[in-house]
């Protein structure tokens, strides 16, 4: 128990009747009432250190990108630092056109023979033109399922798409 609040329950049975005693209760309430605090502070580094995990991920795609010559390069850097610290097979983005119908595959695309050589994407339509309608990440966790589903590459068997916005206006989305 952590204040009033239980988190867990400590158990151990035996094979023979009335093998516990008041004193091995007594122990055990101890010990729970010392195990406690150590679960829920290994709860708390593990929660801290995945959010400074995250934070890291930022600062290093805010660094890799702050002295980008140009918006081409920006995209670039920050797609080199997503595959490189979470190892994705293909990660990119792509942008919505001028004519706000087509999203385009920036030419930064990881995982892909030539980026340039990736169709065009209707909104509404795929994954990708889903996520750019409704503004709203989609993840797919086996893409053979999903018959939205238009292949880059025949290897990919999950797909995560989440939007690109710039104050309530869409303009792209990410995708891995």
């Amino acid at each position: 128990k952590l204040g009033e609040r239980v988190i867990g329950v400590l158990n151990t049975e035996a094979n023979t009747l009335n093998a516990f005693s008041a004193d091995d209760e007594r122990l055990l309430t101890i010990v729970a009432g010392f195990l406690t605090p150590l679960i829920e502070n290994t709860s708390l580094y593990e929660r801290d250190r995945k959010r400074l995990g995250e934070l890291s991920l930022l600062t290093e795609i805010a660094l890799a990108t702050i002295a980008a010559p140009s918006f081409d390069e920006v995209l670039a850097q920050a797609i080199q630092v997503l595959q490189r610290r979470l190892g994705y097979d293909l990660v990119g983005v792509d942008l919505l056109d001028e004519s706000g119908v087509w999203l385009m595959a920036h030419a930064s695309y990881y995982g892909v023979a030539d980026p340039h050589d990736i169709e065009p994407v209707r909104v509404g339509t795929g994954i990708i033109g889903r996520v750019l309608q409704t503004g709203r990440t989609i993840r797919v966790d086996d893409v053979t399922t999903e018959p939205a589903y238009i292949p880059l590459d025949p290897a990919v068997r999950s797909e995560l798409a989440v939007p690109l916005r710039v104050a309530d206006r869409m303009i792209g989305v990410l995708n891995t």
